[in-house]
């Protein structure tokens, strides 16, 4: 039988060279690289993986296309997009033409990162993205006032952390 975690998380150091942008801190403060987490995976009988590179360090890829091309047969992305970067409206056409990408992850978990969602910051992509034939999900979306799903009638989408976020789950030990 074929085992696949459908998330995992590799991160590099937050630098000057390659910083994070405060929003979040990290699982842990040692980096974890696409090597360790392969021994991890093989130490666990995890034959492949599904990288979603973690809020934390921003709206990167850089990491996890890396382990992609690396280990094509272990890795495939989640990845994060950014719709205000300035290139945006052009990378979503390519987004599934870059190594290991199998669509986009966002997270609506922190208000920081709620208000861009709120404001209609991601309206065009839910369109964009059912034009190009993949589906971005998150389920808090329609939680804060953006029913993205009227946008994207045909497709259907992938979703996860169902559950509260936030200082009562903090409190409970979530």
């Amino acid at each position: 039988m074929l085992i696949v975690d459908s998330q995992v998380h590799i991160w590099g150091a937050n630098t000057p060279e390659r910083p994070w942008p405060g929003r979040a801190h990290a699982q842990r403060e040692i980096p974890l690289g696409h090597e360790e987490l392969l021994r991890e995976m093989d130490a666990a009988g995890v034959d492949r993986a599904v990288i979603v590179p973690p809020s934390w360090e921003g709206d990167r890829n850089d990491l996890a296309i890396a382990a992609a091309e690396a280990h094509p047969d272990r890795f495939a992305i989640m990845g994060r997009f950014n719709p205000e970067a300035p290139e945006a409206r052009a990378t979503i056409k390519s987004w599934l033409q870059q190594p290991g990408m199998l669509g986009m992850r966002f997270s609506f978990h922190i208000p920081v990162l709620q208000q861009p969602l709120i404001d209609g910051k991601f309206d065009w992509v839910w369109s964009e993205a059912e034009k190009t034939g993949y589906p971005p999900d998150d389920p808090r979306a329609a939680a804060h006032g953006a029913d993205h799903r009227r946008h994207c009638r045909t497709a259907s989408g992938a979703a996860d952390h169902h559950g509260p976020h936030g200082p009562q789950q903090q409190q409970a030990g979530g």
